[in-house]
């Protein structure tokens, strides 16, 4: 059995791909230590949030779409209320999906290093250094992944208002067209 010492996360990648190109069997991480699951949870949490950074920026397109449709249908012809409230629907979704973010209300715990509010419970900027100093890899670990959580159920939220404001786009796309196409030949 070939033994395989993950210094980090991209080690450990690397890795693993080059055992997919050769058909062996992926490495199996037993015992690792606090160090690489640290790592593997802050990749995590980077990952998670980078995904909520997109789905805030797919919804601000949408936002502005429905914005142009708003204004549009509101000038149309005898179904410009439908349109329009259409448009004001996907922009009340869009508009969730950009405010959905909530601190947990649970109590100040040193391994909250992440989310501002987290690190503004403390009293004092003195609060936060002597959390960073004192915290053990364990408790900063065991804080990161309950982090991890609040933000994969927040991304499934954002996610859920998003896929309800794309799917209300769709429908007001062939609404409007048919609108300014009625509108332009003086239907």
């Amino acid at each position: 059995m070939n033994a395989f010492r993950v210094q980090n996360i991209a080690d450990f990648d690397r890795e693993q791909a080059l055992r997919r190109q050769n058909n062996q069997p992926p490495i199996v991480v037993k015992g690792a230590g606090v160090n690489f699951r640290l790592e593997l949870a802050l990749a995590s949490l980077q990952y998670n949030q980078q995904f909520i950074n997109f789905i805030d920026g797919k919804a601000n397109s949408l936002l502005l779409v429905n914005s142009l449709f708003l204004t549009v249908g509101a000038a149309g012809g005898g179904w410009k209320w439908l349109c329009v409230l259409l448009s004001l629907t996907t922009i009340t979704l869009c508009l969730a999906v950009l405010w959905t973010r909530k601190s947990s209300s649970a109590p100040r715990e040193r391994g909250q290093l992440f989310y501002y509010k987290h690190l503004l419970r403390r009293r004092g900027r003195e609060d936060l250094v002597h959390d960073f100093h004192s915290i053990e890899e364990s408790e900063a670990l065991e804080a990161t992944v309950r982090q991890i959580h609040d933000l994969a159920q927040l991304a499934e939220r954002k996610y859920a208002s998003y896929s309800l404001a794309q799917t209300a786009t769709a429908l007001s796309v062939p609404l409007w067209l048919g609108l300014k196409l009625a509108t332009f030949i003086n239907w």
